[in-house]
């Protein structure tokens, strides 16, 4: 590029660089903030070798602020950069507030500007975990031997710490001033750290030069954004396209379907996995002892037979929501793949046709001992309330009773009593067996529970959904009272169901009517009960200062809490 005598390449100690005092008119640094263990001294030596009036740029990883009253991260977000922080031997984390005070405080910087440019940084990740799983990927994991390969593990949690919000790709850019000042800060700093500092030898990322250099400080942080977003934007573009012609045909396959695993909304399909099986257990476990030869294998066939089309109603179902929710997911959520790009509304909607129609062709090609009206019922009942919940003209979101209405009906009560019917249809049932208080009860408890993850689905979405015209509950009377409200009432739900399991268990065990196998999972059930409720209260405390960040970590609290109660269903008789 012509710019040979003008630009060199050194190795050296960033804590201690090989330069005179006020060298540059511009000192830019990238990725390379996370790797040093004394944040200040960093900062203090770019800060010297830059000239008075001159810019300096950091961009690095960070942590997300903390909010006011807030003394550290959560606990899980701890463990999360800790994990990371081993595989890539990073020292302490700081957040891009810690950078903002070490300038205005320490180095007493003019013009200083920050921003966070994750949402333009954090689908790379996502395309190095592509080209890993390509056979030209796993040659290299070969290659790179044992500490390459635990590297490549960790990347996972990259994109799990940008998705909520734990991780930052933060910028900050200032002026030194033409006082004195920051010089002799520089230089304290740098004397206090010793030999400590010399032990942190890096490769410089900057390219340091002083000819034909003008300073930065007419540059706003705004256009140096616009600038790094444009740059961003066809990148994604050019990898995009050189990724189809070079990637293999098997790992184009994979990241397909890493793309669809995504579109499923993947924490409600396990909740679909986990209900169908546990509600089938539930309600043959009464007649499992007299239900005759071939009771276990007939349900679970049933289990199967299920689980097939229910899956495919429910990414039908999540998937339309996206659909008709990208400018929405654009604001709240959007490493999403229609908001990121990773797919098009238009293959979107193949894939929830597809999933529809797949759904009812396999429900009907099953024999008459398989299928029913229980099962097209429930696969039918999901699919139009579903339906009605995202799609114009109804589009039932927009009022939060009506939204609400539709989640509790197919999460509390279409999914659990539907598929109550069609376990007992495999036990040896009617084809329309009525339901028992066993099934009822089920019902109701899981119309409850649904009701709550309903209210607390739109608290961290309220931007979004205020900025899009969704009336919410949380956009009608505020978020923060939503998630008080959703919190309490499912703490009382586990409160109350403990207190009645345990009052079942003593009175049977007093009254000498039931066996001990069957006291046994009555005290079991009000134990878990019990603890669900404190856990629920525990990570309500978590939860504080409220916000968007921690009240989605809540939130996905709650869908652990979900997974827990259908699996200990089957206890409750």
């Amino acid at each position: 590029a012509g710019q040979g005598e003008d630009c060199r390449f050194l190795v050296a100690d960033a804590l201690k660089m090989p330069f005179e005092d006020n060298s540059f008119d511009v000192v830019w640094s990238l990725e390379s903030g996370e790797h040093m263990p004394h944040k200040e001294v960093f900062m203090s030596e770019m800060n010297r070798v830059c000239k008075p009036g001159g810019r300096v740029i950091l961009v690095t990883w960070v942590h997300r602020d903390l909010e006011e009253g807030e003394a550290a991260l959560r606990p899980n977000e701890q463990r999360l950069l800790k994990r990371i922080s081993e595989a890539y031997y990073l020292p302490d984390w700081c957040s891009l507030a810690d950078y903002k005070k070490i300038a205005e405080n320490k180095l007493g910087w003019e013009q200083i500007s920050t921003d966070d440019w994750t949402d333009n940084i954090a689908p790379f990740w996502g395309a190095v975990i592509r080209t890993a799983i390509q056979p030209r990927g796993w040659w290299a994991l070969i290659r790179g031997g044992l500490e390459t390969f635990r590297g490549a593990l960790v990347m996972p949690l990259m994109t799990r710490g940008y998705e909520t919000g734990t991780i930052k790709f933060g910028c900050i850019t200032g002026v030194k001033p033409m006082t004195p000042m920051a010089a002799s800060a520089s230089a304290s700093a740098a004397a206090g750290t010793g030999s400590k500092a010399a032990q942190a030898v890096t490769s410089l990322c900057p390219a340091f030069h002083t000819r034909g250099v003008r300073p930065a400080i007419g540059r706003s942080l705004p256009s140096l954004w616009k600038s790094a977003s444009l740059r961003a934007s066809k990148a994604r573009r050019f990898t995009g396209s050189a990724t189809k012609s070079t990637m293999s045909p098997l790992g184009a396959l994979a990241q397909q379907m890493v793309t669809l695993w995504d579109f499923t909304r993947p924490h409600t399909l396990i909740g679909t996995l986990i209900s169908i099986p546990t509600v089938h257990f539930f309600a043959v476990v009464p007649v499992l002892a007299t239900g005759g030869t071939g009771l276990a294998g007939r349900v679970a066939v049933s289990i199967l037979a299920s689980l097939a089309p229910a899956l495919l109603v429910n990414i039908y179902i999540t998937g339309l929501n996206q659909i008709y929710d990208v400018e929405i997911d654009a604001m709240n959520k959007p490493y999403l793949p229609i908001p990121s790009g990773r797919l098009s509304v238009k293959a979107a909607t193949r894939v929830v046709l597809a999933c529809l129609l797949g759904a009812f062709l396999l429900a009907w090609s099953y024999p008459p001992s398989l299928s029913g009206p229980a099962l097209y019922a429930t696969l039918a009942g999901s699919a139009v309330l579903g339906t009605a919940y995202s799609m114009p003209p109804f589009r039932l979101k927009r009022s939060p009773f009506l939204a609400a209405f539709c989640i509790v009906v197919v999460r509390g009560l279409v999914v659990n009593l539907g598929f109550y019917l069609v376990a007992l249809r495999a036990a040896g049932g009617p084809a329309l067996a009525v339901l028992d208080a066993r099934g009822w009860a089920a019902g109701i408890f899981f119309a409850v529970f649904g009701l709550t993850i309903a209210l607390l689905k739109d608290v961290p979405d309220v931007l979004g959904d205020q900025s899009n015209g969704i009336r919410s509950l949380s956009v009608r009377i505020g978020p923060e009272r939503v998630f008080k409200v959703a919190a309490a009432l499912l703490r009382c739900l586990f409160l109350v169901t403990s207190g009645a399991f345990a009052v079942a268990g003593i009175s049977a065990a007093v009254g000498g009517a039931a066996t001990a196998s069957a006291v046994r999972p009555r005290v079991a059930l009000a134990a878990v009960s019990l603890v669900a409720a404190l856990f629920i209260a525990k990570e309500q405390r978590l939860a504080k200062p409220f916000g968007a960040q921690t009240s989605y970590n809540f939130y996905m609290s709650v869908w652990k809490v979900f997974y827990l109660s259908y699996l200990v269903l089957p206890l409750a008789r």
